[in-house]
């Protein structure tokens, strides 16, 4: 399945803890959103529970996963991402 969406607004933003890249379809009033989280240390707990990896939020909570990703592509103009099959089926 393939996905597209037009990201006016890109944000990459240190969060003290992890990193936080965002592409958005508005600043404000987002409809559509990709955003991706990487801690700068891995605890144990995170390690046991899977979580020692990026996180992927698609438009909100309910479509998220940690690690899924088998490709990320970044172009001077788009972001090409492709899932894993574990990833994939997450996605739908």
């Amino acid at each position: 399945m393939k996905h597209n969406f037009h990201a006016s607004c890109v944000a990459v933003e240190d969060m003290e803890d992890f990193w936080l890249v965002g592409f958005a379809d508005e600043q404000y009033d987002t409809r559509e959103h990709l955003t991706l989280q990487r801690s700068y240390e891995d605890d144990e707990q995170d390690v046991r529970l899977g979580m020692n990896t990026c996180y992927v939020e698609r438009d909100g909570q309910g479509q998220s996963c940690y690690g899924g990703i088998e490709r990320f592509e970044l172009h001077r103009d788009r972001v090409k991402v492709r899932f894993d099959d574990a990833g994939g089926e997450r996605w739908g």
